[in-house]
């Protein structure tokens, strides 16, 4: 949110006018060079660009300090954030709860971002890959350590008495250090699904009907999960799964249609329902 940027330099770096400016106005152009080329930014602020990190850092300035006023542990570069949180601890928060009260857990995550060439003493990846990379093997090695966490968690669950939901996912492939992302390749269907599609599950301890979707955007899977769980839906939730109907996929890099149609902006739908939903995010956001 440029505007929102905007008003945090302004509130932050009154006192210096002349960088308020030059920042003020980076922030309105649209332009920026990507890999030798002039390139518009439709959205937000171009990544890569001299400031991104200090702008970035100033954004979510705010969030840092909620984290530490709530004693959580977690680490952030720029926006990528990885919080801590133990397997053990959801179970002993479940295990303490009121009788008879329902509890719902939001975890962000498990392990996060590269690089992934740490060399602690008190970490040594296996070799997996049988490749040359060190990158890969260390990659793996924490993907198989949280999928023993993923099994623990079911494997509890999967006693208890009461219903319970989980739903497991990520939010798009890690850079593993062996290239960049082709930027000219932004707008090809077969690329951002390659880059951007991750799995994702929603398993329940109580006997529900197995699916299996082809492609669905994030944006919805709290809807699928209300749905599996048998929750009251709310009326954000049925226009929610009305739009899921037209629009499977509906995210900041690509919108895909029923039909299979893509478009890269919401513009070029040209559905007044999409609007919609961008008012009603923004409401839900900011109001």
């Amino acid at each position: 949110d440029t505007k929102l940027m905007t008003d945090i330099i302004n509130r932050k770096l009154s006192d210096d006018t002349m960088l308020c400016g030059f920042l003020n106005s980076l922030l309105e152009n649209p332009y920026a060079e990507a890999e030798g080329e002039v390139v518009k930014c439709r959205k937000g602020i171009m990544a890569g660009v001299p400031v991104s990190g200090f702008l970035a850092n100033r954004y979510l300035a705010d969030m840092d300090e909620w984290f530490l006023k709530n004693n959580i542990l977690y680490a952030r570069y720029s926006d990528d954030i990885i919080v801590f949180a133990d397997t053990k601890e959801k179970i002993e928060l479940y295990e303490n709860k009121p009788e008879n009260s329902r509890i719902s857990q939001f975890v962000v995550t498990m392990q996060n971002h590269s690089p992934y060439n740490y060399e602690g003493d008190d970490f040594v990846a296996e070799a997996i890959s049988g490749t040359k990379y060190d990158r890969i093997d260390q990659y793996l090695s924490l993907v198989k350590i949280s999928d023993a966490e993923v099994k623990e968690l079911i494997s509890y669950f999967s006693d208890v008495e009461e219903d319970t939901v989980i739903c497991f996912f990520g939010d798009h492939l890690p850079n593993l250090g062996m290239g960049s992302l082709d930027t000219s390749l932004s707008r090809n269907k077969e690329y951002i699904y390659n880059n951007y599609s991750t799995p994702f599950f929603i398993w329940t301890n109580f006997e529900s009907e197995t699916e299996y979707l082809d492609h669905v955007s994030l944006n919805y899977l709290s809807l699928l999960v209300k749905e599996k769980a048998g929750l009251p839906l709310t009326q954000f939730d049925g226009f929610r799964k009305e739009l899921y109907q037209k629009y499977p996929v509906l995210s900041a890099n690509i919108i895909v249609d029923s039909e299979g149609n893509c478009y890269f902006d919401s513009a070029e739908t040209g559905d007044p329902i999409v609007m919609d939903y961008q008012y009603l995010q923004y409401n839900s956001l900011f109001d």
